[in-house]
């Protein structure tokens, strides 16, 4: 392919395409079937790590997601019966989101909106264009001041599997603003669940930690969430400033639906009462 740009992977190949109008018409027909594929997708009926994060998690908690898929959002809906699940920003869209703008709820596509009983209209999802201006959709641009607005307020910053990609300047900006400056971030914790080693972690997060304020680890099982689900902030702070550390609680990984619901019954209790 002399003279054309590299084609290393699909954000490379959108970026190119969507430069020139005349690649309009194939444009729409790409994003349709990114959609359509995505919409298509469905958990199994056995708990999965989104069940574990979403139960691990509380109504204060905060996940957000730049994925398109509908797990979080599904995982968040099969488990709300026993509690309320966490909040979630959707930073890129999701094919599960819709929104009614007149009563502003965001809620699952494709369902009538329990306020004013109308259809809900399909969120829209940011495709991987070069300069993505996060302030252009309504929707994803309310999703981004939220998440900001609770980002600032955090004690523990966890990063699961996101890169921090060159291709996404926007995007690591915007969480640097509102995360703060390292030096004032003398009490809040980073953690990072990533395969990488923690020396490149910590140069590529440097910008976000406070000397050394941050942990690594290579798997979600062993980061703090699932080791002290329910309260992570509580063990971290007992640890930090009661000198009081805890190794936490095997989380039973594989177990079915109502034997996690047991294991985290304990919890629910104590948080109702």
């Amino acid at each position: 392919m002399g003279g054309l740009p590299p084609y290393d992977d699909f954000e490379a190949i959108y970026a190119n395409l969507s430069e020139d109008e005349k690649n309009s018409e194939l444009i729409e027909d790409l994003e349709n079937i990114i959609f359509n594929y995505f919409e298509g997708m469905e958990l199994p009926d056995e708990p999965t790590i989104y069940d574990h994060l979403i139960l691990s998690l509380r109504e204060k908690d905060v996940i957000a997601t730049f994925n398109w898929d509908p797990f979080l959002f599904q995982a968040a809906a099969r488990n709300s019966h026993i509690k309320k699940p966490p909040k979630l920003f959707f930073l890129h869209g999701s094919v599960a989101v819709g929104i009614c703008n007149d009563c502003r709820l965001k809620i699952n596509a494709g369902a009538l909106c329990p306020k004013c009983h109308q259809p809900v209209e399909r969120s829209n999802i940011l495709y991987p264009v070069t300069q993505k201006n996060y302030t252009a959709d309504p929707f994803i641009s309310n999703e981004w001041d939220a998440f900001k607005h609770y980002l600032k307020q955090g004690y523990i910053f966890t990063i699961f599997g996101y890169g921090a990609p060159v291709s996404d300047v926007e995007a690591v900006d915007l969480l640097k603003t509102a995360w703060g400056s390292p030096d004032k971030k003398a009490l809040e914790e980073i953690e990072i669940i990533d395969l990488l080693s923690s020396d490149e972690l910590a140069e590529r997060w440097s910008d976000f930690i406070h000397t050394h304020h941050y942990r690594t680890v290579d798997s979600f099982y062993s980061s703090m969430t699932p080791l002290h689900p329910r309260r992570t902030c509580e063990a971290l702070w007992e640890c930090l400033m009661m000198l009081k550390p805890s190794y936490g609680t095997e989380f039973p990984e594989y177990a079915e639906f109502e034997e996690l619901y047991e294991f985290i019954k304990p919890r629910l209790y104590a948080e109702k009462a």
